[in-house]
């Protein structure tokens, strides 16, 4: 199924919801630090469905990490700082910024933004475009130069559209890329697969729904026994909190939060000249939650739509370091010599 994106007014309403002109962050931009999960069990079975669009999918034959939760305001509040160092006042538009931060013209092309504090932990939209970008700096260590939000993960001179109206954008990371969009394969199996159960058929690891759940998630509160916040803009008081992570007790099998609920998802698969989003969002219909939850439906978007779609951000697993090695053939030998 394919989600209509939001109108500019809809989205200028919930950033301004959560986002206060004036109510300026105060000090140096913060960390950028990610907590990370890794995905093990690389050659899993595939997601084998007698219908829907992922028959035989999420099979990863490799090991990697997902972020816990979706990049958040704070975290992005650091990229667009450092993105409009390089393209100046062209950094304040809100496709750059998303709809929770607020960006101000200066007239020496440095300009200033600011984010309300309740926005700090909830997770950011942005575009695929942008995603893909935020991926290039991470890759490039955080250099501020042009070329490090330009390439690395993705090559942004590719993105365009041909004389038919084909996408040609790059279609997946660049080998060697530190930072990803995680991959259709990659999303769904941080999401529904269980290693930890299905007994001698693997196959039957894999869950309809996220937190090892064969039903939807159900909205509603965590303190008062909400499992999602999916589907509940609009619903609840203006100071419920929509920060990531609230939802403690409800995490993937690899332990991954806010699976349902927070932003939709965009993954690396591309349909066309789409790309394809995965999982409900705070801002989704109550109706709609129980399909976009479920390891079947997809939606589709614009890979230059902000709408509300947000970025769970892939990884290689590091390599353990040569003083971590040192130390194991260190204690290998002293185990021999006893």
């Amino acid at each position: 199924m394919e989600r209509k994106p939001l109108s500019g007014a809809r989205i200028a309403a919930i950033g301004a919801s959560l986002v206060c002109t004036g109510t300026a962050f105060g000090g140096t931009a913060p960390d950028d630090d990610i907590d990370w999960k890794v995905i093990g069990s690389p050659g899993n079975p595939a997601f084998a469905a007698p219908s829907g669009f992922f028959q035989e999918r999420g099979s990863v034959p490799y090991e990697y990490r997902l972020a816990t939760t979706e990049i958040t305001v704070s975290q992005w509040y650091e990229f667009v700082v450092a993105y409009s160092s390089v393209i100046g006042n062209a950094a304040t538009s809100i496709s750059v910024t998303g709809s929770f931060i607020v960006g101000y013209d200066s007239p020496d092309g440095h300009p200033t933004f600011e984010y309300a504090p309740a926005a700090t932990n909830v997770p950011t939209n942005l575009s695929w475009r942008m995603a893909a970008r935020y991926c290039n700096w991470l890759t490039n260590d955080k250099t501020i130069t042009a070329d490090a939000f330009e390439r690395g993960a993705y090559d942004t001179s590719t993105f365009g559209y041909g004389p038919n109206g084909e996408l040609l954008d790059q279609a997946t990371h660049s080998p060697g890329a530190k930072y990803w969009i995680p991959t259709l394969d990659e999303w769904i199996k941080g999401a529904h697969y269980d290693p930890t159960r299905g007994g001698d058929d693997p196959v039957s690891a894999w869950r309809n729904y996220p937190y090892g759940l064969d039903r939807a998630p159900i909205p509603g509160d965590p303190l008062l026994g909400g499992e999602t916040n999916a589907g509940l803009f609009g619903l609840v008081e203006p100071e419920f909190d929509f920060s990531s992570g609230r939802y403690a007790d409800q995490s993937s099998p690899w332990g991954l939060l806010d699976i349902s609920g927070g932003m939709t998802e965009w993954t690396e698969e591309k349909v066309l000249i789409w790309r394809v989003v995965k999982g409900s969002g705070f801002f989704s219909s109550p109706s709609s939650t129980v399909f976009e939850d479920n390891i079947r439906d997809r939606n589709l978007a614009s890979p230059d739509s902000i709408s509300l779609y947000g970025l769970r951000i892939a990884s290689a697993v590091p390599a353990p370091s040569s003083s971590v090695i040192v130390l194991g053939i260190v204690f290998l030998k002293l185990r021999r010599s006893r």
